[in-house]
This record gives structure tokens, sequence and C-alpha cells, in this order.
């Protein structure tokens, strides 16, 4: 037998609607998805018959649920006590949930509509919080802390909250 990268294909059943492909690696995954961006797999005659989506590990979504409740935290924290808009407070804080960074953007105040504005300027970032490549813990940074935004705010709450809403998902 050729190995194709593939560990095992899992289906519910004669007439199950969904199924399992585990690969040996990661980078067989990511080979295989590059590869078939966008293609949509034929079959019986019906051009969109087989879609695949991907999965993410536990760790993965336990990972997105702690990043998700911080920025609501803060968010939350922006509308309440600093008094923005709840899509303004959505816009100002960005995230990286892979690598669990969060950042406040500055928006722009004005737009610059010259004609000899080549570029506009380029948003102001701070870096709010971030996750510890190696333990895995969210750490909250002196900039965040320095914040006239949050300075009131209680940012070892907001951690044992995420914290602790990772424990009730598991």
């Amino acid at each position: 037998m050729v190995s194709t990268g593939v560990e095992s294909i899992k289906s519910l059943g004669k007439f199950g609607i969904a199924g399992k492909v585990t690969f040996e690696t990661n980078d067989l995954v990511w080979a295989f998805i590059k590869a078939h961006k966008g293609v949509k797999f034929e079959h019986n005659g019906n051009p969109r018959a087989i879609w695949y989506s991907i999965e993410k590990t536990t760790e993965e979504r336990r990972a997105a649920a702690r990043t998700s409740a911080i920025i609501r935290g803060l968010v939350k924290h922006l509308v309440e006590v600093v008094g923005k808009d709840e899509t303004t407070a959505r816009r100002i804080i960005d995230s990286d949930y892979k690598r669990g960074i969060v950042v406040f953007k500055e928006l722009p105040t004005v737009i610059d509509l010259d004609d000899d504005a080549a570029r506009s300027r380029p948003l102001g970032r701070t870096r709010l919080i971030q996750k510890d490549y190696f333990t895995g813990v969210f750490e909250v940074l002196a900039g965040a802390r320095a914040m006239t935004e949050f300075k009131d705010f209680t940012w070892d709450t907001l951690m044992l909250e995420a914290t602790a809403e990772d424990k009730q998902r598991a």
C-alpha cells in the first residue's frame, strides 16, 4: 500500500453525512489544505457533494475560549466605564487567537484627504496581553496597566475569569 500520509478514515456509516480523516503529521494536513483551497469535490455527478472543514484541537479551542473571554471583558470595560459604543470598542481591541496576543488599536481621529498625503499614518498599537509560548499562561503587560483607558481596570480579575471559563468548558 502506498503511503499517502493519511493515518485513518472514519465514517458515521453507510448513510452517514460526515466522516473524519486523520493525517500522520500537521505538515501533511497543510499540504492537503493548500492543494485543495477552494476546491469542491465531485461525487456521483454532484459537483459539491464532498467538502471539508478543519477541526481545532482541544487545546486550540481552550485557548480561543480564553482569548474570547479576555476580549469580552475588555470590550465590556470600554463600553461601561470609558463610554465607547460597542462597535468602536470591538474595533479597538484586536487579537491573534492562535498566538494568544491581544492589542489595543488607536483608531484614526482625522482622515487625511490632502493630495500630497501618500500614505496614511500607521495606527498605534499597544500590546495588552500575551500568552507565554512555553507555559501557555496569559500575562498582562506593563504597557496595558499604564494606559489611561484601563487605569481602574482589574486585570487580575479578568485573568482569573478567563481561566475559570476555560475550566468550566473543559
